[in-house]
């Protein structure tokens, strides 16, 4: 059986008490005791933090454009949206001009049928 001091609250000695070396004579487990202060401090954490899900991330919608690069003279959008089956109005070489409708030099400007 092992002593200790008995101290009260002003610091002076007030007694002994003999333990149980059944109980107090073990040596411990540092893995567990490791574990169980783990698990105390994860039970103490407020637990609100959480990471963003597909909907909450910005971006990841539809890609711009393709992945194959375009030669240097080519308009980077085709004039004829594949999508809706239309004329795209960004088209520059297919918008009439003001200044080719005035002209008179023999050739005539057609309009693009859309369909």
């Amino acid at each position: 059986m092992s002593t200790i001091k008995v101290v009260s609250m002003t610091g002076a000695e007030v007694g002994t008490v003999e333990l149980n070396d059944a109980i107090f004579g073990v040596e411990p487990n540092m893995s567990v005791v490791h574990e169980v202060v783990k698990n105390h401090l994860a039970n103490c954490r407020q637990g609100t933090q959480s990471a963003l899900t597909r909907a909450e991330v910005s971006g990841g919608g539809r890609k711009p454009e393709g992945h194959r690069p375009r030669p240097s003279g080519q308009h980077p959008r085709p004039a004829v949206d594949a999508r809706r089956h239309r004329v795209c109005p960004q088209a520059p070489h297919l918008q009439l001009r003001a200044q080719q409708e005035g002209q008179a030099s023999g050739s005539q400007v057609r309009p693009v049928l859309q369909g």
